[in-house]
């Protein structure tokens, strides 16, 4: 990977003594292709210094004169204001008539949205931050939420804050980022090459009764799965796995608890992950919880309780982006206030420290029960799927909506009846969205659908078949490379379901031929994926070979183009 990184945003400009305000100017984020001036204006100051902080800048003028106490000022009688004492560094005094008056505390004004000042009361200097962070350390920051890198107004350039090996200027590797921020990862490469498919090995051998795949992320070099076991009841789990199958992580139950639940979401933020989940621990009544983990399986703050009403929320799904999580979930709530049939789409963020930054927002509006959201997320929206019921069959519905879940688009009806359990994934701005079909006399169809929607819900590709050739198809999962995708699907080879993949590019079109990725003795359904860090795709699901339902994992390797 390239070595050169531009410049980091922000050296530190430090203030000492002050009196008269006068602007200091330099240039900075030459890195965003836009070069931002800021003045920062401080009362009663005698001399600033810029230290450059390894980063190139221009200093376009310094702070003017006058004298300020660098001591406290209690109970002493003074001579000069240098008598007074103060442990403030950042309060200033005047010595009148001996005695030792406070005139307020030093202001740090800045004119750039992007930046904030403060004084620190420890040294009385004016210290700069950015408005945004730098989650991954790479020295270049995620656009606040709702921009795209590196627009005005975004106040970063970081297109993956979750990886730092993604930057502007980046080499492009075969690693599962986007390494240079063109918007493509993995630029023409491939996993579908059998010769670097590893064995499959069962996720916690021997642990529960039976096990099911429910979520799949890739963390620095690890995989993390996450999955429900039964021990007589349903509890939540993650594990993690290297790429090459070893367990780094053994099975932790999220909830630590013995409360009932399904499996979790998960979804990584470079440095650690977040979980959501719906358990019984209050009152036998599923609610939905988060709960950040470090890379060891370390719960790193209590429980964060996200949803709140009479009757059940479930079906909660979980994406990190530009420094906040994002959560969907079904709940029922509004069956019991008589505002709705069944149960309607509820989203709620949170930021990256796991600290609630919205009020649940009610997502849907349907007369009817609307269940199972998928989201995902772009520059600038989030895009949600769910299963809407339809007379006694369900269809596909799609509505994206801000980073707060307000300015909803128009509700699209992308399937009619028949479809269910859809997925999603931003595809550079659009949203591709996958879903199976299901009939009630002949059960699961033939084929898996697609199509791809633009943030206002019209359609860029019409729903279509995207796999053919076969009597059952049944459960998926999606990948996004940006300019092309990755479908896994299971269908029916000899009476026997088995994982299948091929490649997609933006207009849905054929990009590498199906390839049979699994050959068991049994059904292989269920299939989840993710980008690995170090050259490898990995690829969970469920199968019953051993005579009971559990939980899977291997991994695929990347052929650079």
């Amino acid at each position: 990977m390239s070595e050169a990184k531009g410049q980091p945003l922000f050296p530190v400009l430090k203030t000492i003594d002050n009196r008269a305000p006068k602007p200091v100017r330099f240039r900075m984020f030459q890195n965003w292709g836009v070069n931002l001036t800021f003045a920062l204006l401080v009362g009663c100051s005698s001399r600033s210094e810029l230290i450059k902080n390894q980063v190139e800048s221009e200093t376009l003028g310094v702070a003017g004169s006058g004298a300020r106490s660098l001591v406290s000022a209690d109970d002493s009688e003074c001579l000069s204001a240098s008598d007074c004492i103060s442990d403030n560094r950042c309060e200033i005094y005047s010595c009148i008539e001996g005695e030792c008056i406070s005139e307020g505390e030093i202001q740090c004004v800045i004119n750039d949205d992007c930046l904030q000042a403060a004084c620190d009361p420890e040294n009385g200097e004016c210290v700069l931050s950015s408005v945004s962070e730098d989650l991954d350390g790479d020295g270049f920051f995620t656009p606040l939420p709702g921009f795209s890198p590196g627009e005005p107004g975004s106040c970063g350039n970081d297109c993956d804050d979750t990886s730092d090996s993604a930057f502007p200027g980046g080499f492009e590797e075969c690693d599962g980022v986007d390494n240079d921020c063109d918007g493509v990862i993995d630029n023409g490469a491939s996993y579908l090459d059998a010769a670097g498919f590893s064995e499959a090995s069962v996720v916690a051998e021997g642990a529960f009764e039976s096990s099911s795949i429910r979520s799949l992320i890739s963390v620095d070099e690890e995989f993390y799965l996450g999955y429900w076991g039964k021990e007589g009841e349903l509890f939540s789990f993650f594990e993690a796995r290297g790429s090459d199958g070893s367990v780094s992580v053994p099975s932790t139950n999220v909830s630590l608890g013995s409360a009932s639940s399904f499996g979790p979401a998960l979804a990584s933020t470079g440095e650690s992950f977040g979980a959501v989940w719906a358990d019984t621990r209050e009152d036998d009544n599923y609610e939905v919880y988060f709960a950040r983990f470090s890379l060891t399986g370390q719960k790193l703050a209590p429980d964060v309780r996200v949803s709140n009403g009479l009757g059940f929320s479930v079906h909660a799904d979980l994406a990190f982006s530009q420094g906040e999580f994002y959560t969907v979930y079904d709940d029922r709530r509004f069956s019991f206030q008589g505002t709705a049939v069944g149960a309607q789409l509820i989203g709620r963020a949170l930021n990256s420290s796991g600290e609630l930054v919205s009020d649940e927002v009610r997502l849907s509006t349907s007369s009817t029960s609307v269940e199972r959201p998928k989201l995902a997320v772009n520059a600038q929206r989030i895009g949600v799927v769910a299963n809407e019921l339809a007379g006694t069959e369900s269809r596909i519905v799609f509505r994206s909506f801000d980073r707060r879940f307000s300015n909803p688009s128009t509700q699209t009806i992308v399937s009619e009846a028949g479809g269910y359990r859809a997925s999603i994934v931003a595809l550079n701005q659009n949203f591709f969205v996958v879903w199976d079909t299901y009939d009630a006399a002949i059960g699961p169809g033939p084929v898996i659908m697609g199509a791809v929607l633009n943030e206002s819900g019209g359609f860029v590709e019409s729903p279509r078949a995207i796999t053919s050739g076969n009597t059952y198809a049944r459960s998926h999962a999606i990948i996004s490379f940006g300019d092309r995708s990755l479908l896994a699907w299971a269908e029916v080879e000899n009476g026997i379901y088995d994982i299948y993949a091929m490649g997609l590019d933006a207009n849905l079109m054929l990009s590498e031929a199906p390839t049979r990725v699994t050959n068991s003795a049994s059904d292989s359904l269920a299939p989840y994926m993710a980008l690995g860090r170090d050259g490898r795709l990995g690829l969970g699901f469920d199968d019953w070979s051993r005579g009971q339902r559990e939980g899977f994992f291997m991994t695929l390797g990347c052929s650079p183009n």
